[in-house]
């Protein structure tokens, strides 16, 4: 009980602080591309598609610049984004390492697929916080979702790579990211079923991300239209059924049930009407993502949005944060966000993770109360007064 009010504690304190940045139009956290290049041919992503030359990535010292000013800026938390950071061994683990010396925790997503025992070595030794597996499905299927034969085989050997490496040790936290769609709405409880022979610390069940050709070509900001990864590349939408949904919620609830289950955090698929796993769609709210998270390409331009990844605000390898995020161009890009300009945001499900205050408490309301009527209705089958 102690545990779970301090986490709750915590998360009503991160979003009265994303508050206060976001009314202030201050960053709080960074997401930084290392590259966009990606060997994973994902059914539900077109990242792996884009052509942009590796060139121009920017190199060892003009990320530490980068890091340098926003850390004097005051960021907090730096995730290590791509495609595959990994294809960026040549800087990965220095940024790491340079982030943990400076006071910036770090975070960083994974395909796997160049994950080895030396790398897991690398990672933990350089002081990573918090790597997050991407797995959507256990063996074939998820091969098939990956888009490659062996994905499967891949995640579990770079998640025993990590463990081992880590040891007893309880850096870097070990989460899973299982996104939701109807390729494995059926296979959760598989999913969770795996996930309980090691020692991870969270499994993140998430909604598939889908945003539709209209909302696309509709979303233009100052002359630069959106230009979002999360569009299916096989021609095909992933969204569930009713049905699909109704099915993927019963195998939510029975994986409670698996022995040894690491926790599941129901936050996102809590927080996700039935529209947005059937349809897609979010009520549209005002972001604290494009007013709070400092997002930055592989050469070194801020965005408000990683959406709009042509949308640039300047260069930090030029110029310090505070004179780059909040600039003028940056307060059109918000203004057109808060006045619900932008169709874009009602496909977008990144939101979800940089709540209101409000949303938090909402949300920890409704749980406590559907836990008291789960213990009435226990105590009435019986007969316990």
């Amino acid at each position: 009980m102690i545990r779970l009010l301090a986490s709750v504690a915590e998360k009503l304190a991160r979003a009265a602080e994303l508050e206060r940045c976001d009314r202030r139009l201050r960053g709080l956290n960074a997401m930084v591309f290392l590259t966009y290049r990606c060997g994973s041919r994902c059914r539900t992503c077109t990242m792996w598609k884009r052509t942009d030359p590796s060139s121009e990535e920017l190199g060892w010292e003009q990320w530490r610049t980068v890091l340098d000013r926003l850390c004097a800026y005051g960021i907090k938390t730096v995730e290590l984004f791509g495609g595959d950071a990994l294809l960026r061994k040549d800087i990965i683990f220095r940024m790491i390492e340079h982030c943990s010396r400076n006071g910036m925790a770090t975070y960083f997503p994974t395909n796997s697929l160049l994950l080895d025992r030396d790398t897991a070595a690398s990672l933990v030794e350089a002081g990573l916080d918090t790597i997050y597996f991407s797995l959507d499905d256990v063996g074939e299927t998820g091969d098939a979702i990956r888009g490659s034969d062996g994905s499967f085989a891949k995640v579990k050997q770079a998640l025993e790579n990590v463990l081992a490496e880590r040891g007893e040790a309880r850096h870097p936290k070990i989460e899973v990211c299982t996104t939701v769609s109807n390729m494995n709405c059926d296979r959760f409880v598989e999913i969770v079923r795996f996930l309980s022979r090691y020692r991870v610390d969270t499994i993140n069940p998430r909604v598939v991300g889908e945003f539709s050709k209209e909302k696309v070509e509709s979303s233009v900001v100052d002359g630069v239209r959106a230009e979002p990864y999360f569009v299916p590349s096989d021609g095909s939408s992933h969204l569930l059924s009713a049905d699909e949904l109704r099915r993927f919620r019963e195998s939510l609830d029975a994986a409670d049930c698996i022995e040894g289950a690491p926790f599941v955090n129901r936050w996102a698929v809590d927080m996700a009407g039935d529209d947005a796993f059937t349809k897609g769609l979010y009520e549209a709210e005002r972001c604290l993502l494009c007013t709070t998270l400092v997002t930055v390409d592989p050469y070194g331009n801020a965005m408000p949005c990683p959406m709009f990844r042509d949308y640039r605000l300047g260069s930090l390898v030029e110029a310090d944060p505070g004179q780059v995020w909040g600039n003028a161009r940056h307060r059109i890009f918000v203004e057109r966000q808060r006045a619900g300009a932008i169709e874009l945001c009602r496909n977008c499900n990144i939101r979800i993770y940089y709540p209101r205050l409000a949303d938090v408490m909402k949300y920890y309301y409704r749980k406590a109360r559907e836990k008291a009527w789960r213990r009435l209705g226990r105590s009435a089958s019986s007969g316990t007064p």
